[in-house]
């Protein structure tokens, strides 16, 4: 019985370290919000906190608990594949300052539809800026955030 359980503990602890990659030593999960990055045996303990209550994995998926850099990476590359699949129809849109390539990348910015049209009319007026002789799609996605960062009341309404 005691081995049993001992063989749960050290999966149980295993799994919760599959689970903290990029996250910090400890990973994420309850145990990072009551120790933060306390250095040293801290993080041990923040880490069977995890473990034990099962809770990290939850806090992956949701990104509460200080797990919220995994969705800001995927939201990013799901900006730059969509800048990269439709480079020339976005562009023209940009350009116009209005069309649907440009709002539906608006709404992967977080920027609502009520924004659209704030939105289009940035692009179009930074068009030269934001596109450029670069069009490498991390390039373009800088680029409106750069715009949208100049424009604070603009920004403060998209997710970016």
């Amino acid at each position: 019985m005691k081995k049993s359980l001992a063989v749960a503990f050290g999966v149980l602890m295993g799994a919760s370290s599959a689970f903290a990659a990029g996250y910090g030593e400890a990973g994420c999960g309850l145990g990072s919000v009551a120790f933060q990055n306390q250095p040293g045996a801290n993080q041990i303990v923040a880490a069977s906190l995890n473990g034990l209550l099962g809770n990290q994995s939850f806090a992956v998926t949701s990104g509460t608990s200080n797990c919220d850099a995994q969705p800001k990476l995927m939201a990013e590359s799901s900006q730059e594949q969509f800048v990269q699949s439709n480079f020339t129809s976005l562009a023209k849109d940009m350009a116009a300052g209005e069309g649907e390539n440009l709002a539906a990348f608006a709404e992967l910015l977080g920027c609502g539809a009520e924004n659209e049209k704030a939105f289009g009319a940035l692009m179009q007026s930074r068009y030269a800026e934001i596109v450029g002789d670069d069009h490498a799609p991390s390039a373009v996605v800088a680029g409106v955030k750069q715009a949208l960062a100049a424009e604070p009341e603009l920004a403060s309404r998209c997710a970016l």
